[in-house]
């Protein structure tokens, strides 16, 4: 024992006791001070001049006009998603979706066309683009489509803009007869490219030395090949749309050609690229109740307006008091104005869009770049989502910006658009419920109440 003393002095015995004492010390008054911490204590208001107060109130009862007008065409070059198929909605009526494309040519096609080959067939592949949710971008997976394919006559170009209501009759000749008219049943096999076999007559088109430096030209071919457009045929029978991927690599326009003496077929490839001009068309039909409301801008919405994307519909909202605030609540500055806009419902087969988005209007009817609180890279001001993906059935705006200056400029006064987001990628559309009905639009303001304006309790 003591042999293991003196292997310790006993000063440091005494400091090493001596910390730990300090330590614990230390550690109990940390936390005695977090433990106070964590209690509120709540001065008396007596306590503090009325001139420190901070007063907030809240007002809901302001009314809200709601009108349901018609969409403007929007901008559909280069869509992430090529849209097909037509379907019809018991709430609002019937939305049909087309695409037009160009092509490029490979220089793969140069060994191609120095072999002497007659053109046999031609076959368009068109990898398919599912939804995050399913199958089909709306409407009954496993459905038959009723589609036909034209050859342009126009040539088209990616320099200038084009929009979902744009006339195809511009780039085709209707009465020409397709290159096909089909049914197919999209993903009948859970397939994952849709495979159409042309006209000959397109193959035909396709000969050899002739034309080599238009169908192996990168810039000629366009000229040469003006592209395609894919119909959708008004058939009552067809009740989905389908997305196409028209960059991938698995879609493509592939003439086959065959050699007589080898016996062999050897394909010619023409893909679509990010430098060729390809876009979404869409057209809507809607039902009585639909179409006598809209673009009625006397008569607000007693029940319901609507929101749809590929150039459909938008919703109106006018705050007609709003310009009084000055008179109603004198001296009362405003601190935060939030729209909340509920969805009535969200069916798996005619969804509610993925986003709403909200700008100003302007006096000759067009969208407003205004500046919100929640500006968005695609171009809008994006509202905050009250749910969780797939039921997304209550947004909220802050327009807080905008209530203060209608306040200050009355004038300037034309109203807000809601509308859809992803406008021509996805077929989408929200069911309003009016300020009138339970649970339906409201409006918040949230004012500073100024002290001489709080009484003494």
């Amino acid at each position: 024992m003591k042999h293991l003393m003196n292997m310790f002095p006993v000063e440091r015995k005494y400091s090493i006791i001596t910390y730990l004492s300090k330590f614990a010390i230390i550690s109990l008054f940390i936390a005695v001070l977090s433990g106070s911490c964590v209690k509120e204590y709540n001065l008396p208001v007596g306590l503090l001049p009325k001139s420190d107060l901070i007063n907030l109130s809240v007002d809901s009862s302001f009314s809200i006009q709601t009108y349901t007008l018609y969409d403007d065409s929007v901008p559909s070059n280069a869509p992430t998603t090529a849209l097909l198929g037509a379907i019809n909605d018991p709430a609002i009526g019937t939305t049909k979706t087309e695409f037009i494309t160009q092509f490029s040519a490979t220089t793969n096609n140069i060994l191609v066309m120095s072999n002497p080959l007659k053109p046999d067939s031609v076959c368009l592949y068109l990898a398919y683009q599912k939804d995050t949710a399913s199958n089909v971008f709306a409407g009954t997976a496993g459905t038959p489509l009723h589609i036909r394919i034209y050859q342009l006559n126009a040539y088209i170009t990616d320099t200038v803009n084009h929009y979902t209501k744009e006339d195809p009759s511009r780039y085709y000749d209707p009465e020409m007869p397709p290159l096909l008219d089909t049914i197919f049943k999209p993903y009948a096999q859970n397939d994952t490219m849709l495979v159409l076999k042309l006209s000959s007559f397109l193959a035909s088109q396709f000969t050899g030395p002739s034309n080599l430096t238009s169908l192996t030209d990168v810039t000629l071919f366009p000229q040469f090949f003006k592209g395609l457009y894919c119909q959708t045929v008004a058939d009552p029978n067809n009740k989905s749309i389908v997305g196409f991927n028209l960059l991938s690599a698995n879609t493509k326009l592939v003439v086959y050609y065959r050699n007589d003496t080898a016996k062999v077929s050897i394909p010619m490839t023409f893909s679509i690229t990010s430098s060729n001009a390809y876009f979404n068309l869409a057209t809507h039909q809607y039902n009585s109740n639909i179409n006598n409301a809209i673009n009625n801008t006397t008569t607000p919405s007693t029940q319901y307006t609507y929101a749809q994307t590929n150039g459909g519909l938008k919703t109106l909202v006018k705050i007609p008091n709003l310009i009084n605030w000055n008179i109603t609540h004198p001296n009362n500055a405003i601190i935060k104005v939030e729209l909340l806009v509920p969805i009535l419902e969200n069916n798996p087969l005619y969804r509610s869009p993925d986003g709403m988005m909200i700008e100003t209007a302007k006096s000759d009817g067009i969208h407003s770049q205004y500046m919100f609180e929640y500006y968005t890279s695609t171009g809008g001001y994006l509202g905050v989502a009250r749910d969780t993906a797939y039921t997304k059935l209550n947004y909220s705006f802050d327009i807080s910006k905008y209530a203060r200056d209608i306040v200050k400029n009355p004038s300037t006064d034309y109203g807000l658009y809601i509308y859809a987001e992803n406008r021509s990628t996805c077929v989408r559309r929200a069911i309003i419920k009016n300020w009138l009905q339970p649970g339906g639009m409201k409006l918040y303001i949230t004012y500073y109440v100024p002290p001489t304006s709080v009484k003494n309790k």
